[in-house]
């Protein structure tokens, strides 16, 4: 197992690079597979509003589905570790929810209507190291997590800059992404099968090669945020990746992870709502919410990182592949490992999850096999 040791100084100066804004990624909620085009926009001047409260519930709005496909799943605590949740049905190891526990990444950043007012959404994202040169770290989430998207009214949002990537422990830096706000056109669309498409194509983003050292003008002059990121580069674990020769196999199981705080409200429509789902009628019960009680039993409550399990389902593809695991709005951007127990890649990230495609009735993520190696922005 990976040690849990602070990072090694090649880590922390991606880690940094990433961080000050020199890297290019992408990060937030899911966007709208079948939204309209929208022309682009740049706020002139539009400030951040404060990072919400890690109890807090986050926003009901999202750009796109985020689906359960099998309520039978239920969530289950990892013994020896706190905040770490599964649904897993085999026995998790303590240090191994440990790592993850370290490693996962919350994104939460404003958008802004037309009208002027302020939205917040949030994301998932990792960092990656390279299989083939271990000394380079990437940031890693979905592109379509910073374009132009429109709200549930319709309205165009556009993504603010900086954006709060935040550790389980709520220690958070403040990154600035390039390219916020592009505009999304036909020619992105990638095909997956039998004529769907997904708009934004390969929908990975992968910051550039960092082998050098950080100048230290690039780091934040706010002494706070100066010392935001030290902590977050301190502490920030990425995942290991596979390499370009592994095997993306049907019935491979594998599992995102999650740091799990967004909204279950839609993600139980393709499987009757939560219907059939267990939950003792006792009056405490019925006080905090029957059905929110049933969606938690499933998906887990805020403030957890959770492990969600399940199969892939169609993996031939040179570029996505797709599978049964649940996921809710707001997971978009998790990283996706192998969960195979005595798989030579146990652990390691093997794509980047991007979201819920109804015709095809899967959840679906790019691979990063080898994506290293080809010009992912």
């Amino acid at each position: 197992m990976v040690s849990l040791a602070s990072p090694p100084v090649a880590d922390k100066i991606a880690i940094k690079k990433a961080m000050t804004g020199n890297i290019d990624v992408a990060v937030g909620e899911s966007y709208s597979e079948d939204s309209s085009q929208l022309s682009q926009y740049t706020p002139a001047s539009h400030s951040s509003q404060d990072l919400r409260g890690r109890g807090e519930t986050p926003p009901s709005k999202a750009r796109s589905a985020e689906k359960v496909l099998d309520k039978t799943r239920q969530r289950k605590a990892v013994p020896g570790v706190s905040g770490v949740g599964t649904d897993d049905t085999e026995a998790i190891d303590w240090e191994f929810a440990a790592q993850l526990k370290a490693r996962v990444v919350l994104l939460k950043f404003d958008c802004v209507t037309e009208t002027g007012e302020e939205v917040p959404y949030m994301g998932q994202a990792g960092l990656l190291r390279n299989p083939k040169n271990r000394d380079e770290v990437k940031f890693a989430t979905c592109k379509h997590n910073f374009s132009t998207a429109p709200n549930d009214e319709g309205q165009p949002e556009f993504c603010l800059a900086p954006h709060k990537c935040v550790l389980y422990d709520s220690v958070t830096a403040r990154i600035t992404i390039p390219n916020t706000g592009y505009e999304k056109i036909p020619s992105h669309a990638m095909v997956l099968r039998n004529g769907v498409a997904w708009s934004h194509g390969f929908d990975l983003s992968l910051g550039p090669a960092i082998n050098e050292g950080t100048p230290q003008e690039q780091w934040p002059t706010d002494p706070l945020f100066c010392r935001l990121l030290t902590e977050f580069v301190r502490k920030a674990r990425p995942f290991d990746v596979v390499d370009e020769a592994f095997s993306y196999n049907v019935g491979l199981k594998i599992g995102i992870v999650v740091h799990g705080a967004g909204s279950f409200n839609e993600a139980f429509s393709e499987v009757g709502g939560t219907e059939g789902i267990e939950i003792d009628d006792s009056w405490a019960n019925r006080t905090y919410g029957m059905n929110k009680l049933k969606r938690e039993k499933v998906l887990g409550g805020e403030n957890v990182v959770m492990i969600y399990t399940g199969f892939i389902t169609k993996g031939d593809d040179e570029h996505h592949i797709e599978y049964n695991v649940n996921t809710y709005k707001g997971c978009s951007g998790a990283i996706v490992i192998v969960m195979e127990r005595g798989h030579p890649d146990f652990g390691k990230a093997l794509s980047v999850h991007a979201g819920y495609k109804k015709e095809l009735g899967s959840n679906i993520g790019f691979k990063l096999a080898g994506a290293f190696d080809r010009k992912v922005w």
